[in-house]
């Protein structure tokens, strides 16, 4: 079940627990700080092969904006593909999980290698 962008979750990595929820990007387009090593072996680049219909999904996600998160939601695993790109968006994250207190986000990133990023990077880990 999708809402938004996000997607209630149901995999054999992260389970199917209730209001366990993730959100996608493309990825390489919105992944800044990743370096060739990481390109050349980026998994969500082989899911969109296997399943073309993800990238449009992922693609949906690609802007500043962020939608509500779900009322359902508890715990997010944010940017199973594609990363945190720009100021806007990590902000906008931000406001969102300020919004919800009561929500838990975990995401892997590699913004931290791009210095335009890290300040907000660090008020997102902060709050």
């Amino acid at each position: 079940m999708t809402i938004g962008g996000w997607k209630l979750a149901k995999n054999k990595k992260l389970g199917s627990a209730p209001g366990l929820y993730t959100y996608s990007r493309s990825a390489i387009a919105t992944c800044p700080g990743a370096s060739e090593q990481c390109q050349k072996i980026c998994y969500p680049v082989r899911m969109v092969q296997r399943r073309p219909s993800n990238a449009r999904s992922f693609a949906a996600n690609d802007g500043d904006a962020i939608p509500p998160i779900p009322a359902m939601a508890t715990l997010i695993r944010y940017t199973v593909s594609g990363d945190l790109d720009t100021v806007a968006h990590i902000r906008a994250l931000r406001s969102r999980l300020l919004e919800r207190p009561d929500v838990r986000l975990w995401a892997y990133t590699r913004s931290w290698r791009v210095p335009t990023l890290r300040r907000e990077l660090n008020r997102l880990r902060r709050d």
